[in-house]
């Protein structure tokens, strides 16, 4: 169970079948795992051992009168209602849902995984010194806290002249905003040696929120006047405009690169480099 949105993704971004779902608070989250035995609750285990069921699917199937007996010996009455009530209003919105969507309908992005899109036949080879390359990372010392300090860099593999690094000079210092702004610092350097368009260009990041953002949710956001599925203000918009603005007329190819994984692969090495550039901008090295 996380409370915060970023780091649900950020846990769920690269498995296959991975779901997010939202509850209005945590004690809502925790039922919904006991009732659906993704954990086992202390009732569910005392209640195998009396019967000698193995599986918590047979205990479920199979307990019968006796089974809600010893249940509610154990966490109360209320308690087993609610967590009875709480799963099957999930299994009817679960029907509800399947039933009400139309083929080819996407989930809230916001709320479930986004599809991932095919790789395109013709996407340039990022490792060709001739295509446009850059490597983005974004850092904040004490994100989220008074004091915050943060920066960016951005790598250019193919022309390391070009790299940039950058202490944040921004009145809401976050880790996200530095990942947005590395970005858009290497559509600019795009524009500066391209200004034709006409060359592709590969951005890496190991931001989630920052690839998704410009490839999936944005129109979502575009259709709701710039609002998330609940209604509240897009965070960081002023920016993901500014990055819609400066990749427009350019074929943008966006990636995302697992962070901190040690391995020795070109993606991995060059992200690397890119993440220790960011902390030590910073830091104000």
């Amino acid at each position: 169970i996380y409370t915060d949105w970023d780091e649900a993704l950020d846990q769920t971004f690269g498995y296959s079948g991975a779901s997010v779902k939202r509850f209005p608070s945590y004690e809502a989250a925790e039922a919904f795992l006991d009732a659906h035995q993704w954990r086992q609750p202390e009732a569910m285990l005392f209640y195998r051992e009396r019967t000698g069921f193995l599986a918590n699917s047979d205990a479920q199937d199979h307990s019968g009168r006796r089974g809600r007996q010893v249940l509610m010996q154990q966490t109360g009455r209320g308690e087993v209602m609610r967590l009875t009530e709480l799963a099957e209003a999930d299994r009817v919105r679960q029907r509800s849902r399947k039933r009400g969507r139309n083929d080819g309908e996407e989930e809230d992005a916001e709320t479930q995984r986004p599809r991932q899109k095919q790789r395109v036949g013709d996407d340039p080879d990022p490792k060709d010194p001739g295509t446009l390359v850059a490597f983005c990372d974004g850092s904040a010392l004490g994100n989220g806290q008074a004091g915050c300090r943060a920066g960016f860099a951005c790598i250019f593999p193919h022309q390391r002249d070009w790299d940039v690094e950058v202490k944040l000079d921004d009145p809401r210092p976050t880790n996200n905003r530095a990942e947005y702004l590395t970005a858009l610092e290497a559509l600019n350097r795009a524009d500066f040696v391209d200004p034709d368009h006409a060359r592709p260009m590969c951005i890496y990041s190991d931001s989630f929120i920052l690839v998704r953002s410009i490839t999936n949710w944005v129109h979502g956001w575009m259709k709701n006047g710039w609002r998330t599925v609940n209604g509240g203000p897009v965070k960081n918009a002023d920016l993901t405009q500014r990055l819609l603005g400066a990749s427009r007329g350019r074929r943008v190819i966006w990636r995302h690169v697992k962070a901190h994984t040690n391995n020795q692969d070109w993606e991995s090495k060059w992200n690397k480099v890119a993440d220790e550039a960011a902390r030590k901008a910073a830091r104000g090295d």
